[in-house]
C-alpha cells in the first residue's frame, strides 16, 4: 500500500500539467479510488486523456469513470478513440 505522499506524487506526475486531470485524480484519491489511479497509470493514461475520459466519455460522472476504468481491459484503445 502506498503512502499518501506517494499517491500525491503519482497524481502530480500523471496530470502532466493538465488542471482537469489533476482535479479528477485528486477527487478519485479523496474518494478512496487509488485502484483506479493505479490502473490508469498501468495503462499509460495521463494528462488530457484522463480529462477527456472523465468529461466526454463519462459525462463528468465519477461512478461511470470508476466503472469504466475497472471494467475495461484495454483503456489505451478506448482513450485513443476519444482523442
Amino acid at each position: 500500500m502506498k503512502t499518501r505522499d506517494e499517491v500525491l506524487s503519482q497524481i502530480v506526475r500523471m496530470s502532466k500539467g493538465t488542471p482537469g486531470c489533476l482535479r479528477v485524480l485528486s477527487d478519485l484519491f479523496q474518494g478512496g479510488h487509488t485502484d483506479v489511479i493505479d490502473k490508469l497509470e498501468q495503462e499509460a493514461i495521463y494528462g488530457s486523456q484522463v480529462w477527456i475520459l472523465y468529461k466526454d466519455r463519462c459525462g463528468c460522472d465519477y461512478d461511470r469513470l470508476v466503472n469504466l476504468v475497472l471494467s475495461t481491459a484495454n483503456l489505451q484503445a478506448l482513450a485513443k478513440e476519444e482523442m
